[in-house]
């Protein structure tokens, strides 16, 4: 499974709503992880910068990772932003090895 971020920050609807946010944002992880669409995932709060919550969360595709972020920002809670991760380990096995294949 690929790793991915789901970046979010709130909307003014969760503003108004930050005591009850994060059980909602919970309760979509939960729901999107027992479909199967991605498996584990963890939802941080209160990151510092330009972003106010992360979404760390593996998928066996870019469509479940979507899935994942479309089902966050339909709460209206959050507006999201995903990005997929690339490990160091994968980056020296397949990346640097396209790279050294390739004319220079």
């Amino acid at each position: 499974m690929d790793k991915y971020f789901v970046l979010m920050t709130v909307t003014d609807a969760g503003a108004l709503a930050l005591d009850t946010a994060a059980d909602s944002l919970d309760a979509v992880r939960e729901r999107v992880e027992n479909e199967g669409h991605i498996g584990s995932a963890t939802i941080y709060l209160l990151m510092g910068g330009p972003f106010d919550l992360i979404a760390e969360c593996e998928a066996s595709s870019v469509e479940g990772a979507a899935y994942f972020a479309v089902e966050l920002a339909k709460t209206g809670l959050v507006r999201t932003m995903t990005q997929k991760a690339i490990t160091v380990g994968k980056f020296d096995t397949e990346i640097r090895q396209r790279l050294g294949k390739m004319a220079p």
